[in-house]
């Protein structure tokens, strides 16, 4: 955590003030890591194995936030519109009801 005062002083080109003004301003900041563990059923990852083109497949996984502060994530292809395997995936994020930002009618569940 960082915590520092500085003082903002102002001067009168024209002479009119007969002192510089000053103003005491207090600067705190805090710096934190972002702390994810990602927890798979069965391995390392996420492997659909050998699959047919008609055949559909379901994978999931958990992520738990370790770090101090609430975050959060999503997960999307990278430039969908290009890619050749995007359209035969469907990615589900399960909201946090008990999040303050949490909107019912948002299908990821914030705004």
């Amino acid at each position: 955590q960082f915590e520092k005062e500085v003082v903002l002083e102002w001067i009168d080109v024209n002479d009119l003030l007969l002192e510089p003004m000053r103003l005491p301003v207090k600067i705190t900041a805090e710096a934190y890591e972002i702390d994810f563990t990602f927890t798979f059923p069965e391995g390392d990852g996420v492997d659909f194995g050998v699959l047919k083109v008609e055949e559909g497949g379901e994978q999931s996984f958990t992520i738990a936030n370790n770090g101090l502060y609430r975050v959060g994530y999503k997960f999307a292809f990278a430039r969908p519109k290009r890619s050749l395997v995007a359209k035969y995936f469907c990615i589900e994020n399960d909201p946090d009801t008990d999040d303050p930002d949490y909107k019912e009618d948002d299908p990821h569940g914030k705004s």
